[in-house]
Formats: C-alpha cells, structure tokens, sequence
C-alpha cells in the first residue's frame, strides 16, 4: 500500500478516513474507490498527497451530499480526471490508463 491515511475501520473492515463516516453511503463507496485508485495507481502516489487528495475529497463529498448534489455530478463521465485534478494540487505525478479505468468502472457500479 503506498498511502498511509490517518483512519479509522469501518463496519466493513475497511479502513476510513474519520471524516468519511458521516457522509452518505454511496458517497462513501466512491472516496474508497478514489483511494484505491491512488493506492494503485502508477506511479506511486506520495502518501502526503494521497493525503491531501483524500483530504479534499471528503469536503468535495460532504458539502455536495449537503447540499443534494448526486454523486454523478460530482465525479462527471471520468473520475479519475477528479482525481488527477485533485493529485495536480498536492503533487506533480503522471496517471496510469489501467487505473482510470478502473475507478471509472468502481463509480459506476456505485450510481450506474
């Protein structure tokens, strides 16, 4: 594993950025994806910028679940540009089409 969030387990055994508890479920299911998309992804991710990235992604997550945004909106046709968009304010790293493709297949199954 290449990042090392500050977490805590969630019901699932997975292990949760603390922030990540209090947003909805498919909200949840799709910072996972993101922080796996990072923890795979190729080149490595600097753990303080998958940090900062995650970090960021929970107050993207939380203040559109506040305010009714669906999770598609957020995210758009391509997560991983997200992602990448996020990684380009906390590290400067090139991103792996394995990868992408990936997340992009973990955020559909979450909202189709």
């Amino acid at each position: 594993m290449t990042t090392q969030i500050p977490s805590i387990a969630g019901a699932d055994g997975r292990r949760l950025h603390p922030a990540v508890a209090g947003i909805p479920i498919e909200f949840r299911l799709a910072f996972h994806a993101f922080a796996a998309y990072l923890d795979r992804r190729v080149p490595e991710v600097p753990a303080s910028a998958a940090a900062g990235v995650l970090d960021d992604l929970v107050v993207l997550f939380a203040q559109a679940a506040g305010g009714g945004i669906p999770l598609r909106r957020v995210v758009g046709t391509d997560p991983a540009q997200v992602a990448e968009a996020l990684l380009a304010n906390h590290a400067d790293v090139s991103c792996n089409a394995s990868a992408r493709a990936d997340l992009a297949r973990a955020i559909d199954a979450v909202v189709g």
